[in-house]
């Protein structure tokens, strides 16, 4: 069980109680994301307290991402974030999807390989 404005991180499904599925950890991926891109969490949900009706706001609102500094985000991002921080855990995509399909994802994944396989060769004087 979670306290106080800890369960503010918790999928919205699991904020209505069910139990926490693959599905959830999806939503913890683009919670994870969000926080990495903006240094804060959708929905203000690290500016309040866990009260019952901002559990319930948080748990049936979409997350917005309609402010000035989503213009700075790649679309394709914009679109695995999105796809991720649905509300509806049944519209979201699996992480195999996500692995497999976001180009997005896919390109950051081959950069970071590509920047590490040029470093290899300094690693080793």
């Amino acid at each position: 069980p979670q306290s106080g404005d800890q369960v503010l991180h918790l999928a919205p499904e699991v904020l209505l109680g069910e139990q926490p599925t693959l599905s959830s950890d999806v939503w913890q991926v683009g919670l994870c994301m969000h926080f990495m891109l903006t240094g804060g969490l959708p929905q203000g949900r690290d500016q309040c307290e866990a009260t019952h009706g901002s559990v319930r706001a948080v748990a049936t609102h979409h997350v917005s991402f309609h402010q000035p500094l989503w213009k700075e985000i790649s679309r394709q991002c914009r679109v695995v974030l999105r796809q991720c921080l649905t509300i509806d855990r049944l519209e979201r995509p699996t992480s195999a999807y996500l692995v497999r399909k976001a180009e997005w994802l896919r390109a950051a994944m081959q950069g970071i390989s590509t920047l590490l396989a040029g470093l290899e060769p300094a690693l080793h004087e």
